[in-house]
């Protein structure tokens, strides 16, 4: 099972500013988020972001989903 942390705080957090989250595994040579990226990533873990209609952007990455919407919470906060 999939542990989702504080999720429910970074969707509320995100949908202040029009925003929703995306969630997605990341592995070893993937492309990272965000319009422009041509960076890959170099470990299995999860990425989170945001979304609007019109982009997204990658907000944190973890090792679990747990971490990454963690890291994405501090992230917003800085």
């Amino acid at each position: 099972m999939i542990q989702l942390g504080r999720l429910q705080e970074l969707i509320e957090r995100l949908s202040e500013s029009g925003r929703g989250v995306t969630i997605r595994p990341v592995e070893p040579g993937s492309r990272m988020g965000g319009p422009n990226s041509g960076h890959t990533y170099t470990f299995e873990g999860w990425e989170v972001g945001w979304i609007t209609a019109t982009g997204g952007d990658e907000l944190a990455v973890g090792s679990t989903v747990e971490d990454a919407v963690n890291s994405a919470l501090q992230a917003l906060e800085a």
